[in-house]
């Protein structure tokens, strides 16, 4: 097992939209500057994780591929069985160039992913991503609701990169 861990998640949006001049006297700039970031260490504490899986894989549109992030699905780059009991970080981009992935929570989702009346669905169009953080000491409690499940939105197979980042 790992006895180490640290990294940075960062969200950058810099964004500048300025308005034609042909009817102002001058510019009006409307500016968003967004930059977010978490400074992750080893532990259990807020901002800390002792477990990181990641990895690339395709799932088709009729069964899909379901993941159980507490059971014995994951290993990490050691060969160590991973069994998350709280996810702190989920990352999925979608690298196929012309179909829809979806996130779904599996038979029994992932909190993040579930809803009354059945599980929410996350879509992500081609080379699009989602990213998840709970930086809290806790994270998503994952021991009893623990399948991820992808799927491609329409026939075919979707390829797709996913990392988790949370605490065993």
């Amino acid at each position: 097992m790992s006895t180490d861990l640290t990294g940075r998640t960062r969200v950058i949006i810099d964004l500048k939209n300025v308005e034609d001049l042909a009817t102002k006297l001058k510019p009006v700039l409307d500016d968003l500057n967004i930059d977010t970031g978490i400074k992750w260490t080893w532990g259990t504490g807020p901002k800390q994780a002792n477990c990181l899986f990641h990895d690339s894989d395709s799932a088709d549109n009729s069964s899909g591929l379901v993941k159980d992030i507490h059971a014995t699905d994951l290993k990490s780059a050691f060969g160590d069985v991973i069994t998350l009991d709280a996810l702190k970080l989920l990352y999925v981009k979608n690298t196929h160039a012309t179909l829809e992935l979806h996130i779904l929570g599996g038979t029994t989702p992932v909190g993040i992913l579930s809803a009354v009346d059945g599980p929410d669905v996350i879509k992500i169009a081609p080379g699009g991503f989602f990213l998840w953080v709970d930086p809290t000491e806790n994270g998503l409690d994952v021991t009893s609701n623990s399948n991820l499940k992808f799927l491609a939105g329409s026939a075919g197979t979707v390829t797709f990169d996913y990392a988790l980042m949370g605490l065993d």
